[in-house]
């Protein structure tokens, strides 16, 4: 079996003490997310059976099973709106003693961060109506 030469693994370094700040990266953008489709769901309950096609889709345009790379350079810019892209790309980075793409790390971790403050505005501004509608 060949080896893809970008996915060469080599024994764990120093980057996987990043691994703990990436998990809360994850859990950051997983807060957020949840808090707004959560309180979308509640107001609107027909957008409850959007929700499951919504995740779905994303887990594949998400670079799980496949490197960044095997994307063409052209499209790695639509890539890069995917909120999870540079955070998966930094796990494998760390897991597998890879340089980190610190630019994608970032604006991941960006997104990440306006995802959890848009979620508690809108789930704050939504949440007197939870009662009435539930």
């Amino acid at each position: 079996v060949a080896e893809s030469p970008t996915l060469k693994s080599r024994p764990p370094g120093v980057s996987v003490l990043l691994l703990p700040a990436l998990v809360v990266l994850t859990l950051t953008l997983a807060l957020g997310l949840g808090l707004f489709l959560s309180s979308v769901a509640v107001v609107y309950r027909d957008f409850r059976a959007v929700i499951p096609f919504l995740m779905q889709t994303w887990m594949y345009l998400s670079p799980v099973v496949y490197p960044v790379t095997l994307v063409p350079q052209k499209y790695r810019w639509l890539l890069g709106l995917n909120p999870m892209t540079g955070i998966i790309d930094a796990y494998r980075s760390c897991l597998l003693n890879q340089p980190i793409h610190w630019g994608s790390l970032g604006v991941s971790a960006a997104m990440a961060v306006g995802a959890l403050v848009f979620g508690v505005f809108y789930f704050r501004r939504t949440e007197r109506r939870f009662a009435d509608v539930a």
